[in-house]
């Protein structure tokens, strides 16, 4: 390819020298340099001073340069390029040397805090029980089809994913998964990188500085803009507090709390696995995951939604999440040692509650019981009084959680029934999902965890 059909569309706004040149590689670490190839200098070499490292890149074959706004053209005979951002240049110049492969695969992008890559092996193995070959490309790893992965420190670099993109079409795969990390974000890595779906696992953080939250959000919103056209699903985690800033016509929820588009409830969480039904408009069904944790229910709603949504047979999508027991690496990091139930209970008005709490009684497991009640407008004081009252004699722990319906709302109805809770240990969170999390920290040796919740 000639550097000058190369460079289109890379942000350069300088060059010293041909650009009929023919390029026959990139590499931006000397060692991968070869003969007729572009060298892009990305300026952390400690080793060499600037210009040494220059020459050793134009000695092991370089025939062009791209350097940074602030670095020297040299008198060498090769061809210098300069770029006001050297990441983005990448980016742009792998996607045209690879000549775009992104456009040609239908491509999944998941983000969030975590769970990224358990919703991509979720998703993989149920389009393998579908027949559906797919290429899939995490931080460390990267796989075509039925292939060995290929390890690499770095999979996440766009010379690396661009060219296993590249490869998985020529092999004739069409369909492909790219984690999408933070980071891999924020340094414009995905720039040039065309997806046909999205996957929000979480939005929140653990960050204790709304600034520093927020543009973790914004950071990770961007991915919006790329997307190939305005009909592609953005599959998203509606337990989560910052869900609704997302802003799509196609957004396809998933959660506990509230009746969406994919909903799990009769949760029972085991120290090796876990059971739950889901509920999606392509039916019902029991589901019982070789895979413990909350978080993994959480990540098999991602995956089947996305499925739900791509139209895969729904006899597939329940056979591959419940084969999930092979994926051993999964178990790790689970402390749960008794057996966790989840009950979700849902409510029409605030009147309801106290009545709806006394007839759990005789219904729940309550050796170790904790009661998530997402918090209604409540205008009444005697309806907070009688709805914190019985809230204090059932369970150990309760914790408020809002409604999502306005913040300031919560918090006011939320203090008005916690003044009434005395014996029972109170706990303010506005998230769901980490509400929701909490009440597991104190059931993990075994008990119950009731949700109440509106009725949409």
């Amino acid at each position: 390819m000639l550097l000058r059909e190369l460079l289109g569309s890379t942000p350069i706004y300088k060059i010293k020298g041909s650009s009929q040149r023919v390029i026959r590689g990139l590499a931006m670490e000397l060692k991968s340099v070869g003969s007729d190839y572009l060298y892009i200098y990305m300026g952390d070499s400690e080793d060499l001073s600037y210009e040494d490292h220059i020459k050793k890149a134009v000695e092991l074959g370089a025939v062009a340069i791209c350097i940074g706004k602030e670095d020297e053209m040299l008198d060498l005979d090769v061809t210098f390029v300069r770029t006001y951002n050297v990441k983005r240049f990448l980016s742009a110049v792998t996607r045209n040397y690879y000549r775009n492969p992104s456009q040609g695969i239908d491509l999944i992008g998941i983000t969030g805090s975590h769970g990224k890559t358990t919703t991509g092996n979720m998703i993989h193995s149920i389009l393998e029980v579908a027949g559906i070959p797919m290429v899939t490309i995490d931080r460390t790893s990267c796989q075509i089809g039925d292939n060995p992965p290929y390890r690499h420190t770095d999979c996440l670099n766009p010379m690396v994913f661009t060219k296993v993109l590249k490869e998985a079409l020529d092999k004739g795969i069409r369909r492909g998964i790219v984690e999408c990390s933070y980071t891999t974000i924020r340094e414009e890595r995905l720039r040039h990188l065309w997806f046909d779906s999205l996957i929000y696992t979480d939005l929140y953080t653990y960050f204790q500085n709304r600034e520093k939250d927020y543009h973790y959000l914004q950071i990770r919103k961007t991915l919006i803009d790329h997307l190939k056209h305005r009909k592609c699903p953005i599959i998203v985690n509606m337990d989560d507090y910052y869900a609704r800033q997302l802003e799509s016509k196609l957004i396809y929820g998933y959660g506990i709390f509230d009746d969406q588009t994919i909903v799990a409830d009769d949760l029972v969480l085991y120290p090796d696995r876990s059971h739950f039904t889901i509920h999606t408009p392509k039916g019902s069904a029991n589901i019982d995951l070789g895979l413990p944790g909350l978080h993994n229910i959480y990540n098999a709603m991602a995956a089947i939604g996305w499925c739900v949504v791509e139209d895969i047979e729904f006899e597939h999508i329940k056979r591959g999440i419940q084969r999930l027991e092979a994926f051993t690496h999964l178990k790790e990091g689970i402390d749960i040692t008794g057996k966790i139930s989840i009950q979700i209970h849902k409510f029409a008005s605030p009147n309801e509650i106290p009545t709806m709490i006394e007839n759990l009684h005789g219904a729940c497991e309550y050796d170790e019981k904790v009661i998530i009640l997402s918090v209604p407008d409540c205008e009444d004081e005697s309806i907070s009084r009688d709805i914190g009252r019985v809230l204090d004699e059932s369970g150990r722990h309760c914790i408020l959680t809002s409604d999502y319906k306005d913040r300031y709302i919560y918090i006011d109805s939320a203090k008005a029934i916690g003044k009434y809770i005395n014996k029972s240990t109170l706990h303010y969170e506005m998230d769901r999902y980490k509400a929701l999390k909490k009440s597991r920290s104190f059931t993990k040796d075994g008990g119950s965890i009731v949700i109440m919740t509106p009725r949409n």
